[in-house]
């Protein structure tokens, strides 16, 4: 039994839109895990900050 073009035509638009909406569903995941890293910097500037105010000296980062 052969394909008509039409449905052949369908699926593959079907396909195509299941990759986009995969796609989207994807980027819009990686946009919301880079808050993470704002937030981490933000606590160990408020930190360094406190510690400043408290007379303490700032501790030496390690490189990594």
């Amino acid at each position: 039994m052969e394909t008509s073009d039409y449905a052949l035509l369908f699926l593959a638009n079907e396909r195509l839109a299941h990759a986009r909406e995969a796609a989207a569903r994807r980027a819009l995941v990686a946009s919301l895990t880079a808050r993470p890293a704002i937030r981490r910097w933000l606590g160990g500037v408020l930190v360094a900050l406190g510690r400043r105010l408290q007379g303490e000296p700032a501790p030496q980062r390690v490189p990594s």
